[in-house]
């Protein structure tokens, strides 16, 4: 089972999700990639850290009407990386990753 540790950023630095990285979101909100400038993938989880609904985003500008992203269901975790980085990572429909060092 993968685990949120192998996601070390938090934040995007400079404007990137290096390769081999990721970036995991405690969150409940509809993401967006306002003043994002590379294409990212993300995997919504559960409380329990099944991955729930994946997607691919495009980059936006500095612009107010970048679409969101939301899932079709309720979710707790976000983990952001390079576009078409998800499967590397072990986030497929039906996976299950361990949260470390998160609490709910």
């Amino acid at each position: 089972m993968p685990a949120i540790s192998a996601c070390p950023h938090p934040a995007l630095a400079g404007g990137h999700v290096p390769i081999g990285t990721c970036r995991c979101v405690v969150d409940t909100l509809s993401l967006w990639m306002r003043n994002t400038p590379m294409p990212l993938s993300i995997a919504y989880l559960d409380a329990l850290g099944r991955v729930v609904f994946t997607a691919d985003m495009e980059p936006c500008g500095d612009r107010a009407d970048c679409p969101g992203h939301p899932p079709p269901r309720s979710y707790r975790y976000a983990v952001e990386v390079p576009r078409g980085r998800l499967a590397g990572f072990g986030l497929v429909a039906g996976a299950t990753l361990h949260v470390d060092g998160i609490t709910s």
